[in-house]
């Protein structure tokens, strides 16, 4: 993967981050030196957009930066002779016998420190372009753009601020830079083009020095040069927020579902109970109905959000034995378990299995416009998997509690009704009226309880249709509705999303139902190998095997994790 195809990423437990590619050259609007998380939500504004970095040595001035407009320009990626990524990250260019370092941190008080370690440089100018917009959209109108000068030098429209400390002189300018392209973006069918403004530069005439990006106050951190190579552990805890774990990035939020299927790889495993138990609180507080929230706007349009709860409650305690949590959260997952058995607007027991009243209630849930690309409405088998596996973890935690009730006897008939309704010739429904071969069938094998113990009987199904080194594809490759590749425009995309992309996340259930059912734990390590090395693990794989989707996604690192730890590694 080249400069302009690298991405890095340094983020805080309040949801904001730094992103660009390793050139320096923004590819997305999602993009920026500097992207603050505004509201609980951890909506985002790019405060910072980027940097002209321009060195004199001798006289003759060398770019640093580079750009992507009708051209490529300048051509500062051709000094850029290595990158690392040790929690800080480090550029380090060269330029005749002069050698440039470039560190950088972000840390959870939102400061994001710069550090400048030179030999030879004469003078750094350094040129902020900012745009105070939300990092989906582009900037192509005049903000009301000011700067002031006190202890620090402050960056301000509208509501929104930001200071930078940096030794040095100022420059006043004021200027427009027209016509920046971000080649990701146009190729997805989405805003491309901005413009970005320069309030003024800085000229510093130092070997050694650090800028800081903050808001208020910086904080005296500063980075420590502990040459350590991250590993996919270390990269996990970016997506950990103060009371949530992030879906992914760039665009995504907090998510119940994801948050719950990645709660045991990132947090679990990594023996980081406390978060767990306060974001378990935090989701118990906001049940309504039974129901738990999709997200927090609040929004509960989810069949199995409630679900993934329970299966997450269950590895916690199985992690930590909390007899405390589990007599704070047992009722809430008793109404969770009667929203199901009652019925709502959204879901229903029908012969003992739970029915979607509506088309987009489970993961796969994309849609453009009117046109919904995987609607499963009827019974998904997953989610009936989930059912299965909910009222047996109550009816454990029932008989710790002493408590009496019936789910183990409505486990046997939900068994025997998922039998009936979804097997028929050593093949599993994906719904009960939906034949396609899908990964969802992978849950009946790989639950702390699961509904099915013949994975075997399966595997050569799910291995020639749908297994790739990257995940699982999520429709036969087979399959008339095939969509093998994922690119173009929105609807194009979408089109593709759960109809044949490769989703990295389906890795790790795959993994615990083949472990389960003998197959060889170095075998199935060294198929996904190469998965498990990457720099960054995407949300999903398309045909060309390419990542595509989300450059970070939780459920990603969450998964493969938890198989690591749970079935590859554990005896």
């Amino acid at each position: 993967m080249n400069s302009f195809e690298m991405e890095w990423i340094l983020s805080n437990k309040n949801g904001t981050y730094s992103a660009s590619t390793v050139s320096m050259a923004n590819t997305r609007t999602y993009h920026g030196i500097y992207v603050k998380a505004i509201n609980d939500n951890y909506d985002r504004v790019n405060y910072l957009n980027k940097f002209f970095e321009i060195v004199n040595i001798n006289g003759k001035s060398y770019n640093l930066d580079t750009n992507f407009y009708d051209i490529i320009y300048p051509d500062g990626y051709k000094y850029l002779e290595s990158f690392n990524d040790y929690g800080y990250l480090e550029f380090t260019y060269k330029i005749r016998s002069s050698i440039i370092k470039k560190r950088m941190l972000l840390d959870d008080s939102d400061t994001l420190p710069i550090e400048y370690d030179s030999n030879g440089i004469d003078e750094f100018f350094i040129y902020p372009l900012i745009s105070f917009r939300r990092s989906y959209l582009t900037l192509n109108s005049n903000n009301d753009f000011n700067v002031s000068v006190g202890r620090y030098y402050e960056f301000s429209s509208g509501d929104y601020y930001f200071n930078i400390d940096i030794p040095g002189d100022y420059i006043p300018e004021n200027k427009w830079y027209y016509n920046f392209h971000y080649p990701v973006d146009k190729e997805r069918g989405s805003n491309y083009k901005e413009n970005l403004f320069l309030p003024g530069h800085f000229s510093v005439k130092m070997d050694r020095f650090t800028i800081k990006i903050f808001i208020d106050k910086p904080s005296d951190t500063s980075i420590k040069r502990t040459a350590k190579k991250q590993g996919i552990a270390s990269r996990a805890l970016k997506f950990i927020v103060k009371n949530n774990i992030l879906a992914g990035f760039y665009w995504f939020g907090p998510w119940g579902r994801d948050t719950f299927i990645s709660m045991p790889g990132i947090l679990l495993s990594q023996k980081r109970f406390s978060e767990a138990r306060d974001i378990i609180i935090e989701y118990s507080n906001r049940i309504k109905n039974g129901m738990v929230p999709r997200i927090f706007t609040p929004d509960y349009e989810s069949g199995d959000t409630g679900l993934w709860f329970i299966y997450a409650f269950y590895k916690y305690y199985q992690y930590t034995s909390d007899n405390s949590m589990l007599e704070l959260i047992y009722k809430k997952m008793v109404d969770v378990i009667n929203s199901y058995i009652n019925g709502n607007d959204l879901y229903c027991l029908d012969n003992n299995l739970v029915k979607m009243k509506k088309p987009k209630l489970t993961w796969m849930d994309a849609q453009t416009g009117d046109k919904i690309f995987t609607p499963r409405t009827g019974k998904p088998v997953e989610i009936n998997a989930l059912w299965y596996n909910a009222l047996k973890s109550m009816a454990y935690f029932s008989e710790l509690l002493n408590i009496n009730n019936n789910y183990d006897s409505l486990a046997d008939k939900t068994l025997n009704e998922f039998k009936r309704t979804f097997l028929s010739n050593h093949f599993i429904m994906d719904t009960d009226n939906d034949s396609s071969v899908r990964p969802n069938m992978i849950f009946a094998f790989s639950l702390p309880y699961n509904v099915l113990d013949n994975f075997n009987d399966y595997i050569e199904t799910v291995n020639d249709e749908l297994l790739t080194p990257y995940g699982l594809r999520s429709l036969s490759k087979y399959d008339e509705n095939y969509h093998g590749f994922y690119n173009g425009d929105q609807y194009s995309r979408d089109s593709a999303y759960h109809n044949g992309a490769i989703w990295t996340w389906l890795a790790g259930p795959y993994i615990t139902a083949s472990v389960r059912s003998g197959h060889n734990k170095k075998d199935l390590y060294n198929y996904f190998k190469n998965l498990y090395e990457l720099y960054m693990i995407p949300e999903i794989f398309d045909d060309t095997l390419k990542p595509k989707g989300c450059i970070m996604q939780a459920w990603s690192y969450g998964e493969l994790l938890r198989a690591y730890h749970e079935d590859l590694v554990k005896q």
